[in-house]
């Protein structure tokens, strides 16, 4: 038996991985990423939408979910997975 395995236990140990960080994004008419602004960059051009999906979630909740995700291919060969949040219109990139 261990006596102390160095880790608090119970939910002081679960975090959230991946989080969600805000990015800024300029779109088309039809609402689609043009260009991707991260943060301490320059704005740069999306030269490739590989797909794109929806995801409503959770709506009998206080605070539901609707997104539609962009994964992009970005100028300078970054791929990258945005999001806008279709609740509050703001933008956000899932992936590091």
């Amino acid at each position: 038996m261990v006596t102390h395995p160095g880790a608090p236990g119970g939910d002081r140990r679960i975090r959230p991985l991946n989080l969600p960080r805000p990015v800024e994004v300029e779109v088309d008419a039809e609402g689609r990423p043009l260009y991707v602004t991260l943060p301490d960059r320059e704005p740069e051009m999306v030269v490739d939408l590989v797909k794109s999906w929806r995801v409503d979630e959770e709506w009998w909740r206080e605070n539901p979910i609707s997104r539609i995700y962009w994964q992009c291919v970005l100028a300078n060969g970054q791929f990258l997975t945005i999001f806008t949040d279709l609740l509050d219109g703001t933008w956000w990139r899932q992936r590091a």
